[in-house]
């Protein structure tokens, strides 16, 4: 079936991922693809890894409006919280949509995702640009804050990105961010209820929400100090633009020979 949700955005990003691999004949991975991926089974060697069995995302697919259970991918290997060890060493490409904000210590996310692509590899990464997304309130994140994740050993998201999470967020018009029609304001709305509670909660359990918040610069200036500081085993290859009218870009990392 022909998947709805392959609008121009997908096509683009896409578009910009072929041009670094060849589905046919290098093996590859994709992470939190759920019923977007971008190489189907049909088109290229590529395998599925998420924190959600394949029957929990057709569940989930199921009741959450725009998805389609039909289109969610063959989860292939079964992430742990802080757990890869299913995950093989030997891709050739590693492709993962609005995955790496969720990471609660990205240097370590990014490091595994190293260890699991062959040196030269291909990271294709596709990132919210908080400027056109219900980020919009939240402060951006600092390359302090990233680097006390790593050191902290931070394994799921911590209190400050839970509560900022549920106390920022807003459902925005992208089309007048861009038109800059009416800016928002923050007290236009109120937060989600409860937010102490949810707080509260997440104490106990993993609360899944953004921990990173980039615009493309703030990524820009991040990645390049981390890649130039061998924090992480990459170097970076391309960043693009946030297409006009759109929420996110892309990033291009390929893993250092040296690795």
């Amino acid at each position: 079936m022909v998947n709805p949700r392959h609008d121009l955005r997908f096509k683009t990003h896409k578009a910009a991922l072929l041009r670094f691999i060849r589905p046919r004949e290098m093996r590859g991975l994709e992470i939190g693809a759920f019923d977007l991926p971008f190489i189907l089974p049909n088109e290229g060697d590529v395998s599925f890894a998420d924190y959600q069995s394949t029957a929990q995302l057709r569940q989930l697919a199921r009741t959450t409006e725009g998805h389609s259970s039909d289109c969610v991918v063959p989860v292939t290997y079964l992430l742990g919280t802080n757990d890869w060890s299913a995950v093989p060493g030997d891709f050739d490409w590693v492709a993962a949509a609005h995955v790496i904000e969720h990471a609660p210590s990205m240097i370590d996310w990014l490091r595994h995702i190293g260890d699991r692509l062959q040196p030269g590899g291909i990271l294709f990464l596709v990132i919210p640009d908080k400027r056109y997304t219900f980020d919009y309130f939240r402060p951006e994140t600092s390359l302090g804050k990233i680097l006390t994740d790593h050191w902290s050993g931070k394994h799921r998201p911590g209190p400050g990105d839970v509560f900022d999470a549920h106390y920022y967020t807003r459902a925005l018009d992208v089309d007048a961010l861009w038109d800059f029609d009416n800016p928002p304001r923050f007290g236009d709305s109120p937060p989600a209820p409860d937010v102490l509670a949810i707080l509260q909660q997440a104490q106990d359990s993993y609360n899944d929400v953004h921990c990173t918040i980039f615009s493309q610069h703030s990524f820009s200036r991040i990645i390049q100090f981390l890649c130039t500081s061998s924090l992480i085993p990459f170097d970076v290859e391309e960043i693009g633009e946030v297409a006009e009218y759109g929420i996110d870009f892309h990033c291009v990392l390929r893993k250092s020979v040296s690795a």
